[in-house]
């Protein structure tokens, strides 16, 4: 017992069936209002320990309040509750809220206020609030109120709808649908009823919250109304459950007990006991249950509660004899009344003692809690908490904590933690033993003794608060049955739960794989990697592509004895991977993983680009695919339609030939001078850039059957040669044309190649002529061969854009290490581009950076651009740069950088990145690195700024010939969508697409 309040108010808790004591479910504080000392003043009233400890939370100052009702609080911690005023001549009955984390009384909002012809309450007494909402976006208030007029009584009830988005409450019958009135008592007087939701037995929530009602005076009566959806609905009759009570009573006290409806009254009939009415969740039947003899005589005041946990109930009255309030419980177990117990000796206030409220259920906190009014100069308000002990509730197994599922095999060579959740009605309770049992198979049972780790016959309590017990590794054969574990626990009382449900494992050992392929640091030349392995047994496998930590491709668990797979997962160029796999053994215990690096290096196709037009009248959206042309010739003249200029030969002499021509009317003739071993024609020297990929291709036709061949020569800045790659040595036929190329990467140091389209060995004599045409050596690109599509629906704006087709560049500030400006001499779309030409006077790079753009810290932020250089050997590449609010710069985040695959070429550069907590904005950059010199040029084009799109898309369409065009029918009306090709080339490697709108 704690002393909550003193007040001189003779009346200070209103009658029990006014619920004046609750708790928050948020914080877990009780809250009691009464009304205080000061006129027209209510105190709501905070404990924040159980009810050890009181102090006045938030008072409420209103004048004309003649009788307050009912205080409810809600699942997200607000308090409602409604009263009545008497102004300009009528009862009027208020709303209002007061908000638990800061204390703070809403406005009050008026709902009914009918005319009471001069005399206060000659038209309502009495009332109860109840409400539905929390999770949504609206709060649906009830206000049940007592009624009277021309000689009859009932209840009306009033309906609120509160917008929780901005806090706004209007009064709203709307909700109420069919009747929401009923006068059906005859006589007047003050009615004070109960109304409840039936919830799912905590008080706050439903799965479906219909709405009861119990009311009265001289009779029980009860109404049930259907939940609609967004109100409720009420029938046209009510129930009459007592048609004639002992006294005519203030209040009905009914509670929801999450099965049933309570309710309870001094019994009609017997003297000095109390009738407990129940009905059933259909409202069909009624249940009567007489409590013993109260012994104090004829009950003049009553009220209830009930045990969440077990739906016992707990009836409250006082009698004639004395003051004292007692209590007897109903137990559902025995079907058996307990005997009459004083609360408390001291009297209670009021002049039927009745100042007395009792919290509607124990749930929460395993504790009914009441206050109570006693007499006193001034008068006191005292908090009263009866603890309910309870068995604990049988424990669970955390299954992710312990990391085996149950039924599943485990490692006996590793240790096992047994993991379980201790649980009980009271949450203050906590577990001081436990038991743990094992069986093996269809063994006998076993019992964990903890003092020295063994396994004993009879069952054994282990005292300790420890929610988990590790088993050593050994803890099971391999050969081993099952093993069965469940767990018993006593709480604080040293009352003992039932045992659990089986945790089963399967004690087993691991049989870990072996990769054979790819090997560790492979270089991998094509989009897809096949892997392989060994192992001794085997179930099922796993196996992921991880970046770093990052998973890219997962396959699942995959049933089955193969030891092949290729995932089907497209890899990127220049990217490092690992391969992880694991393997279940017979049993089906999961192998260590094992992991494989390797690396990829291939050359790309060209990005495809998309043109995507919605043709709503067709109900499709048209997606056509087009791809960049090759890249043209690096050699100055590979037609020969004019000259042999940048022409020579090896052992022999070449000249524009028009005798033979595959294309147009002219050739190049190597002729031998017949004493040379090999004898070629050689292209002029061409720049290059290591690391990029070249292709050379021709179309030969040779005088005589022979072989030849083709190459390219690398050299270094002194025209060294480096190295050599050689095609294949073909056999060709006399006087017919044959197709020949060669590709190969430009090695480290390269700078210049030497195209040889044909090479004769053996000293080929002079007769051996060979005409040439079509001789062209270019950056190699591989012609696409299919194309897969994806669509996603575009989740965010676009932030920031730019095209450059427009002269307004204030989207820009002034570039770094260099000048810029507008141009139309090079675009990857429309007509222009934004041109830096770099002053080489930053080795880290020169670049161009766009405003700063408004962003959300915490927010993941995707750029992307078009770019294009000059200089083949030097990196183009995205950048996020982030800001304070100060324009301090923060942090930045690179896309990735590497060379275009040819000086002037256009290559996609992007990046992401996460807003730092301190960012407020962002940049977007266009670099140049690699220690740009003096006149290096970067062009950038189409550049977006936008929040990133993580989702990877749809597959739409799979295996589409290159250049198609596809009519996507599975796209949704109204849905604004980007599209995003996936090229596949004719080598067997793949380039991602852009997301196109």
């Amino acid at each position: 017992m704690a002393q909550i309040a003193t007040t001189t108010q003779a009346e200070p808790l209103g009658v029990p069936a006014n619920t004046r004591i609750d708790r928050d479910p948020v914080t877990g504080y009780l809250y009691v209002m009464v009304r205080s000392t000061t006129a027209n003043m209510w105190d709501l009233y905070r404990s924040t320990n159980g009810g050890t400890s009181w102090t006045v939370f938030a008072s409420m100052l209103r004048t004309g309040v003649q009788e307050m009702g009912s205080i409810f609080i809600s699942a997200d911690g607000h308090l409602y509750t409604s009263y009545r005023t008497n102004e300009s001549g009528q009862d009027r009955i208020w709303f209002r809220r007061c908000r638990l984390d800061l204390g703070l009384w809403g406005p009050e909002t008026l709902t009914g206020r009918p005319d009471h012809g001069g005399t206060p309450g000659a038209i309502h007494q009495g009332m109860d609030i109840q409400l539905v909402g929390g999770a949504t976006r609206w709060m649906w208030i009830v206000i049940a109120v007592g009624t009277t007029f021309f000689g009859t009584s009932g209840v009306t009830l009033y309906g609120v709808l509160l917008d929780q988005s901005n806090g706004t409450a209007t009064y709203n019958n709307n909700i109420l649908t069919g009747t929401r009135q009923w006068m059906d008592i005859a006589g007047t007087g003050r009615i004070v009823p109960s109304v409840d939701i039936e919830h799912l037995g905590g008080g706050k929530s439903s799965n479906t919250p219909h709405l009861w009602i119990a009311y009265g005076r001289t009779e029980l009566r009860m109404v049930k109304l259907a939940w609609t959806g967004a109100g409720w609905s009420g029938p046209r009759t009510t129930q009459l459950l007592q048609p004639v009570l002992a006294a005519a009573q203030d209040g009905i006290v009914g509670r929801w007990d999450g099965e049933r409806w309570l309710m309870v009254v001094p019994h009609p009939t017997v003297s000095g006991a109390v009738l407990l009415v129940e009905r059933n969740r259909g409202n069909t039947s009624s249940t009567e249950r007489q409590s013993p003899a109260h012994p104090a005589g004829v009950v003049r005041a009553v009220s209830l509660s009930y045990a969440e946990s077990t739906r016992d109930v707990r009836v409250y009255a006082v009698g004639t004899s004395n003051n004292d309030l007692y209590f007897v419980d109903y137990s559902r177990a025995g079907g058996t009344w307990t005997s009459w117990t004083t609360v408390t000796t001291t009297d209670v206030l009021g002049t039927n003692s009745n100042q007395f409220s009792i919290r509607r259920g124990s749930f929460g906190r395993a504790r009914h809690d009441l206050a109570i009014a006693h007499a006193g100069s001034p008068n006191v308000v005292n908090g009263y908490h009866q603890v309910l002990t309870y068995a604990p509730n049988t424990p669970t197994w955390d299954v992710p904590a312990i990391g085996v599922d149950n039924g599943a095999a485990a490692e006996v060579s590793s240790p096992l933690t047994l993991d379980w959740t201790f649980t009980d009605p009271d949450p203050a309770d906590s577990q001081s033993a436990w038991a743990l049992s094992r069986q093996i198979g269809v063994g006998a049972l076993a019992y964990f003794r903890a003092s020295d780790n063994t396994w004993q016959a009879a069952e054994v309590k282990n005292a300790g608060a420890t929610t988990a017990r590790t088993l050593s590794s050994g803890w099971g054969l391999t050969s081993d049955a099952q093993h069965a574990y469940k767990v018993k626990v006593w709480d604080g009382s040293d009352t003992a739960s039932l045992y659990s449900d089986a945790f089963v494992v399967i004690p087993s050992g691991k049989a870990n794989p072996t990769i054979t392929a790819p090997v560790t640091a492979q270089v991998v030349s094509q989009d897809r990697v096949t892997v392989t392995w060994t192992v001794a047994e085997q179930t099922a496998f796993r196996v992921r592509l991880v970046i770093l930590a990052e998973t890219v491709f997962d396959s699942g668990w995959v049933t089955g004895t193969a030891t092949t797979y290729t995932p089907d997962f497209a890899l990127g160029d220049e990217f490092g991977y690992g391969v992880v796999l694991q393997t279940r053994n017979l049993k089906g215990l999961p192998s260590d993983t094992v992991q494989v690096n390797f690396n990829v290096d291939f050359v790309e196709p060209a990005t495809a680009t998309l043109a995507v037009t919605p043709l709503p009248a067709q109900g499709v959206i048209r997606v056509a695919v087009t791809h960049s042309p090759q890249p043209g010739p690096l050699n100055a003249n590979p037609y020969l339609e004019t000259d042999a200029a940048d022409w020579v030969a090896l052992g022999g002499v070449v000249a524009r030939s028009t005798a033979q021509a595959h294309e147009g009317a002219a050739s190049l003739l190597l002729t031998p001078d017949g004493v040379t071993a090999t004898v070629q024609a050689r292209a002029g020297n061409v720049a290059v850039t290591a690391g990029n990929s070249y292709i050379g291709t021709a179309w030969l036709r040779s005088a005589v059957a022979r072989t030849v061949g083709m190459g390219i020569i690398w050299r270094d800045a002194g025209l060294s040669i480096l190295s050599q790659t050689t095609g294949p040595t073909v056999s060709v036929s006399a006087g017919a044309w044959t197709y020949f190329e060669v590709a190969g990467q430009a090695p480290p140091g390269a700078v210049v190649a030497t195209f040889v389209p044909a090479s004769m060995g053996s000293t080929p004599a002079g007769s051996h002529l060979m005409w040439i045409d079509e001789a062209a050596f270019r950056p190699y690109v591989p012609l696409p061969a299919s194309v897969d599509l994806y669509r996603r629906p575009v989740l965010y704006p676009t932030l920031f854009a730019a095209d450059f087709e427009t002269a307004d560049m204030s989207g820009w500030g002034a570039p770094h290490a260099g000048t810029a400006t507008r141009t139309n001499s090079k675009s990857h779309s429309g007509s222009w581009s934004y041109q830096l030409t770099s002053d080489g006077t930053d080795a880290l790079g020169s670049f161009v950076e766009s405003v700063k753009i408004p962003i959300t810290p915490g927010e993941t932020y995707f750029g992307d651009m078009w770019l294009a250089g000059s200089s083949g050997g030097k990196d183009v590449y995205a950048q996020l740069r982030w800001y304070d609010a100060g324009g301090t710069f923060v942090a930045v985040d690179g896309g990735i950088g590497k060379p275009p695959p040819s000086p002037g070429g256009w290559e996609y550069r992007w990046a992401v990145g996460t807003a730092p907590a301190n960012a407020t904005h962002v940049t977007v950059l266009g670099i140049v690195d690699s220690i740009p010199t003096a006149g290096d040029v970067l062009w950038v084009d189409e550049v977006r700024v936008r929040r990133n799109n993580s989702t990877t898309g749809v597959r739409v369409a799979q295996g589409l010939p290159a250049g198609s065009t596809y009519d996507d029918w599975g796209a949704t009306s109204g849905v604004p969508y980007e599209y995003r090709a996936e090229v596949r080339s004719v080598i067997g490697t793949t380039v991602g697409g852009v997301w196109t709108p």
